[in-house]
This record gives C-alpha cells, sequence and structure tokens, in this order.
C-alpha cells in the first residue's frame, strides 16, 4: 500500500513512516506538493490513504470524501467519537501535531516569564479552549522548561524513526 502527504520530511509523511516501522509493514510514500494536493489524490483513489490532521481534514470527512479508519492521538476526539485511536487496534502508534512559542536564545527571563504568563492566560481562557475544540485542537500551557524537555525527546524520537526510514539531508 501507499501513502501521500504533503512533501518528503513533513509531519504528515514522519507519521506515515513512523506507522510503518511500529506496526511492521512496508508503505511506500508518494510526495505531493503539499498536503492538500496529497488530500485531492486520496479522495481520487491515486494513493491508498494518507495520515492527515483533524483540522485540514475535516470538510472532506463530512462531506463523506474521506474514510477515517483511526485517529493517531492517545485518546478520541469528540468531534469524531465513533473514529478509534490506532492504540485500540493494538498498534502502539501514537503522535500529534503540536505548536509551541519560541524565543531567541539568550532572551532576557523577564520577557520569557511575561511571554509565558500572557500566552498561559489566552491558551487557557474558555473562549480559546471552546475555539480550539472546533478544530480538535486541545491547548496546553506548560513550563519553558518542560516544554524545551518536550522539544528536545521530540527531536530523539523522530531522529530515530528517519534513521529507520532511510532519510538523508541536511537541516538549515
Amino acid at each position: 500500500m501507499n501513502f501521500g502527504s504533503g512533501g518528503v520530511g513533513v509531519g504528515i509523511h514522519m507519521a506515515g513512516e513512523l506507522f510503518s516501522q511500529v506496526a511492521g509493514i512496508k508503505l511506500v510514500h508518494v510526495a505531493y506538493k503539499g498536503a492538500a494536493p496529497a488530500m485531492t489524490a486520496v479522495m481520487a483513489g491515486e494513493v491508498d490513504m494518507m495520515f492527515n490532521g483533524i483540522p485540514p481534514t475535516l470538510s472532506a470527512i463530512k462531506a463523506g470524501k474521506v474514510r477515517v479508519i483511526a485517529i493517531g492521538s492517545d485518546k478520541r476526539t469528540e468531534l469524531l467519537p465513533g473514529v478509534p485511536t490506532i492504540l485500540e487496534s493494538g498498534i502502539n502508534f501514537s503522535t500529534e501535531g503540536w505548536y509551541g512559542f519560541v524565543a531567541p536564545k539568550g532572551t532576557p527571563q523577564p520577557v520569557i516569564d511575561t511571554l509565558h504568563k500572557t500566552l498561559t492566560q489566552v491558551m487557557t481562557s474558555p473562549d480559546m479552549k471552546a475555539s480550539m475544540a472546533k478544530l480538535a485542537v486541545d491547548p496546553v500551557a506548560t513550563s519553558p522548561a518542560a516544554f524545551a524537555k518536550f522539544i528536545r525527546a521530540e527531536n530523539v524520537r523522530w531522529a530515530k524513526v528517519i534513521d529507520a526510514a532511510g532519510l538523508k539531508g541536511k537541516a538549515k
């Protein structure tokens, strides 16, 4: 089977490589020039599947243009309550896209503290949580140190996937 993605090395490509590795199967990657063309290819039957986030896929799901087989997160989403997680099938696969706020190295601690306090207030506000829930996004506010630790762990995790997939290249 093959899977489409928005290009070599993008998150949805890496999710497919991770799934291939943990499921012990060989999936063939088909790179497109962006996630939208890859989604079009799935809908047209050019590729067998795609690993994509819920927000950019939701309209195609609601329109019945794609069928969701499973969710890649640790828990089911309220937007698609009848769709199981991949973990529920017995495959040790879990991955979610994430965004974070970073500042240049050497940014003074008082500036970091102010940014953190303000962003935490915004991310945990009821209005923001409600808006994000509509997109299947769960805002999480953590400390700068915890986020730095998370990023380091993600770098290690995905480096292993990249190495196992035999992907090469240099970061810019």
